[in-house]
């Protein structure tokens, strides 16, 4: 099996000596051309200070064959070059090595190149092969030498192509050198690099392996701050997040086997009474109303469980419709009248004016506004204030329901959707709840679109704030 570290080095050297390659020709064509233009370059340089020179001896009356010949031989020794000099008249070769053969040269010339270039007066630049040169190839420059204007001859500059291509192998080699060198610590570097990722990815993948099996005390630490490292700050706050809920899972497992337990005892106990004759039978109204109870609350936590599980597997179909929020608010306080009076709590309701329709399932709406007010009231203290909400902000209702009471610690506040939460615990209240009233409001919440918040501080007490839709018709009614 592959592995990632042998494909990242399997990668990284073959891009590396592609890289190579295509560096080393693209060089080699770049110096190449560069060495050519500069002899070039250099060539037509020497040319026009020749001609220069040519010109000033004439001005004074020095010139003659000998002196010409002297400085062609000073200027081939001086450039590495082979001249030859054509006269435009028919006068013979006039060249630096008195040894070659002149009739040889003159039948490797071009006259028609020769005639073009005295009547142009430009230079021409090309390469050629010269048996009178031993058959070499050179680049050859073909300038015109002018006195006052006058083309007298055109000089022949012939640099060898070897010692051009010579310069251009000792440029490559240094390159390749170069290269190599740069390569080989690109190579070493890509290797610990690559043997340090696949080692952390190593350490993550065994990390995994612990966490899989429920080892969640597994942390990875790491100094890195690329992508690993990011990755293995998640994976460390994963760990953290997974074994929060773990044990919020064991500690719901034994509240909830708890809080089953009790109505099943209550229930079987009373029911023996009955019919073991323990209890009377003018006080079997009375059990069996706790029975009755007892079967309720025993009910409502099994479908409670059922239906978190159905939201939370995406099973939960919603059935929008319009509807009036304030009315819906107003039906369900009115069902906690009597355990507000119990307790003399002060009710506060503060009412947005207009249109108040909202669209949404009404039926999981009055769900989520009773299990809050439901909250509100368990925690409420004697004689505290339950206040009610409602606010319009363009195309939303508000919808807030805030209690005076216990606070709910910090640390708490972002755990409290979770559905082995419960307030009884961070409140100080008697368990009574299974912890699935506000995982239940964040689902249904969430499967319309809608958000909800929490504060809890001195000044507000404690308050639940969401969000619906309003309706069509709110939004294009007069009173929106």
């Amino acid at each position: 099996m592959k592995t990632i570290y042998s494909r990242l080095i399997l990668v990284s050297l073959s891009v590396l000596i592609v890289g190579m390659i295509m560096l080393t020709v693209g060089l080699n064509i770049v110096f190449k051309n560069y060495i050519v233009n500069q002899n070039h370059q250099e060539m037509l340089r020497l040319a026009q200070n020749f001609n220069q020179l040519i010109d000033n001896q004439v001005s004074l009356g020095v010139i003659d064959a000998k002196t010409i010949r002297d400085e062609l031989y000073r200027l081939e020794r001086y450039a590495n070059l082979k001249i030859w000099m054509i006269p435009s008249g028919d006068e013979n070769v006039i060249m630096a090595d008195e040894n070659t053969d002149i009739n040889l040269i003159y039948s490797e010339l071009d006259q028609l190149e020769i005639d073009r270039v005295l009547e142009s007066g430009q230079p021409i630049f090309r390469s050629a092969n010269y048996k009178t040169l031993s058959g070499n190839q050179y680049y050859t420059l073909i300038f015109p030498v002018t006195v006052k204007d006058k083309e007298l001859f055109v000089l022949y500059l012939n640099k060898s192509v070897p010692f051009v291509n010579n310069t251009v192998k000792e440029i490559n080699r240094f390159a390749l050198i170069t290269l190599f060198l740069a390569s080989l610590y690109a190579a070493t570097t890509i290797f610990f690099s690559a043997k340090s990722v696949s080692n952390d990815i190593k350490r993550l993948n065994n990390g995994v392996k612990f966490v899989s099996k429920g080892n969640f005390e597994y942390e990875f630490n790491t100094d890195r701050k690329d992508e690993i490292g990011e990755l293995t700050k998640n994976f460390n706050q994963m760990t953290k997040e997974l074994k929060s809920v773990e044990e919020s899972r064991r500690k719901f497992i034994s509240d909830l086997s708890h809080d089953l337990r009790s109505p099943i005892t209550s229930i079987k106990g009373y029911t023996q009474g009955i019919l073991d004759g323990t209890i009377p039978a003018e006080k079997w109204e009375k059990y069996l109303n706790i029975v009755s109870e007892e079967t309720d609350r025993l009910t409502k936590l099994i479908n409670d469980i059922l239906d978190l599980s159905k939201m939370q597997t995406g099973e939960l179909h919603l059935n929008k419709v319009d509807f009036d929020a304030h009315e819906l608010l107003l039906n369900v306080l009115d069902r906690f009248e009597e355990r507000i009076e119990k307790k003399s709590v002060e009710v506060s309701l503060k009412l947005a004016e207009g249109n108040t329709m909202v669209e949404g399932d009404s039926q999981l709406i009055e769900r989520v506004v009773y299990n809050l007010v439901d909250n509100a009231v368990k925690f409420i203290n004697e004689d505290g204030l339950l206040e009610v909400l409602t606010d319009i902000k363009e195309n939303k209702m508000l919808i807030g329901v805030r209690n005076t009471g216990p606070l709910i610690p910090d640390d708490k506040l972002a755990n409290i959707w979770q559905r082995f939460s419960k307030l009884d615990n961070s409140r100080g209240i008697e368990k009574k709840s299974s912890g699935l009233g506000l995982s239940i409001v964040k689902e249904i919440l969430d499967a319309h679109g809608e958000k909800i918040d929490v504060y809890s501080n001195e000044y507000l007490g404690v308050m639940f704030v969401f969000s619906l839709s309003r309706s069509a018709f709110s939004n294009n009614g007069k009173n929106s």
